[in-house]
């Protein structure tokens, strides 16, 4: 979910880049508290940001969207992503933060 985070950050405050994304991410402390990246962890590298938005269906493949989906014809999507695991190993849950509530 924190890649998502990133990307809707990247795309809200309208950052040109994955590379100045990923820049911003190591400089400025709010943007790393949304994406839930701790204080000693690396921010998302680039290709993980490309990786992630690969795998995500676009706005922009409606029709294949619809169709895989089956969404009736009256319905307008307005945007579609998928939640889960690849095969393998699932890694281990981060700590929750109970006090912290994030609105997007």
């Amino acid at each position: 979910m924190s890649l998502f985070k990133a990307l809707m950050v990247k795309r809200l405050r309208q950052i040109p880049s994955d590379g100045e994304l990923y820049r911003r991410l190591w400089d400025d402390p709010i943007l790393r508290e949304i994406c839930n990246i701790e204080d000693r962890e690396s921010p998302y590298h680039p290709y993980q940001l490309t990786r992630f938005r690969r795998r995500v269906v676009h706005a922009s493949d409606k029709e294949k969207a619809r169709e895989m989906l089956r969404v009736p014809e009256k319905y307008d999507q307005i945007y579609t992503i998928a939640l889960g695991y690849l095969d393998g190993e699932k890694p281990a849950m981060p700590k929750r933060k109970m006090d912290v509530i994030n609105y997007i």
